[in-house]
């Protein structure tokens, strides 16, 4: 069963039938699994990363660069980067693959710039170590969110789980 949650790094042996819609399942080998997270931030992230992967990704088109991406995204949570600015690169790094990011930022301040032109030259886990205050990775999540929505046209449902850990992490 775990290897079916979200985000979970499979090899799966299948078989399809002509003229099915319906593929069987022979086995699923579980190889990263985010249950091995123990922060429960990252865990909620998780899911978001998840939701929005399964958005942009074509019904029976493979892409592998959505899938590196995913794949990277995990072993950057269980490696302990920090969820919330490995999500603002997430964000941006999806947002290009998809040919949706503005290359002119003239809107963004110095410290958002900064951010994005230093996440362009490290892979996911070397974002933990990348200059992000608090002002700037809020200001990068309106930006991104605001992207994502309006070209899918929607709310993502797993936004609503994220900021109620961020109240939960706030009361605390």
């Amino acid at each position: 069963v775990g290897a079916l949650e979200p985000l979970t790094d499979v090899r799966v042996a299948y078989f399809e039938r002509e003229r099915r819609e319906l593929v069987g399942m022979n086995y699923a080998e579980t190889v990263r699994s985010p249950l091995a997270i123990t922060n429960s931030d990252a865990l909620g992230y998780v899911s978001y990363f998840a939701e929005l992967l399964d958005e942009w990704a074509q019904d029976a088109d493979a892409d592998e660069r959505l899938y590196r991406l995913g794949v990277s995204m995990l072993e950057a949570l269980a490696a302990g980067v920090p969820a919330e600015p490995l999500a603002r690169y997430f964000e941006c790094w999806l947002l290009r693959l998809q040919g949706l990011y503005p290359e002119a930022r003239g809107n963004l301040s110095p410290g958002a710039a900064a951010f994005l032109a230093a996440s362009r030259a490290v892979p996911p886990r070397g974002v933990g170590e990348l200059p992000a205050e608090r002002g700037v990775l809020k200001e990068l999540e309106h930006v991104h969110r605001s992207l994502i929505a309006m070209h899918l046209e929607k709310t993502l449902k797993s936004e609503r789980v994220l900021r109620d850990l961020g109240r939960q992490s706030s009361a605390s």
